[in-house]
């Protein structure tokens, strides 16, 4: 079992779930019922910020697998409303976006591997959250989050 070294069972888990969940530190920290200072104690520990990439790595590929799994479903509504839709500005946003996505990768992208990708985004996004101020964090995570489901 975890403890934060301090006898407290299962704190560690229950900020690497709130963070990981999208929780600012301010947020986490009251959730878990530790103090601000405790949680960016934790973030700037080596091993307690790999448990969170690990953890925010797994969510990644688990958001991923559903975001594949849903495509199929997706390019057929597309082409459905591409041919079918009796508005024309719905045929023509469904068209758009067909060609955005066929056309507007990036090679670079496209010759990395998924575990790259998510590499790279989960390192970007980890500094960004290390150059702005806690209290954002939240929001910039919520704004990350609407453009993953925008994908």
């Amino acid at each position: 079992m975890h403890t934060n070294g301090h006898g407290r069972r299962h704190v560690d888990d229950r900020l690497i779930a709130a963070l990981v969940a999208g929780a600012s530190y301010r947020d986490a920290a009251q959730t878990v019922g530790v103090s601000l200072s405790t949680v960016r104690r934790r973030m700037n520990d080596g091993d307690f910020r790999a448990r969170v990439m690990e953890e925010r790595t797994a969510f990644v590929e688990t958001v991923k697998r559903r975001l594949l799994s849903a495509a199929p479903a997706a390019a057929e509504t597309l082409t459905t409303l591409m041919s079918e839709a009796s508005s024309e500005s719905v045929r023509l946003a469904a068209a758009r976006e067909t060609l955005t996505f066929a056309l507007g990768r990036r090679r670079r992208f496209d010759e990395l591997s998924t575990e790259q990708v998510t590499r790279f985004l989960e390192e970007v996004v980890d500094a960004a959250l290390r150059r702005m101020p806690p209290d954002r964090h939240q929001m910039f995570l919520l704004e990350m989050n609407a453009i993953a489901d925008r994908i």
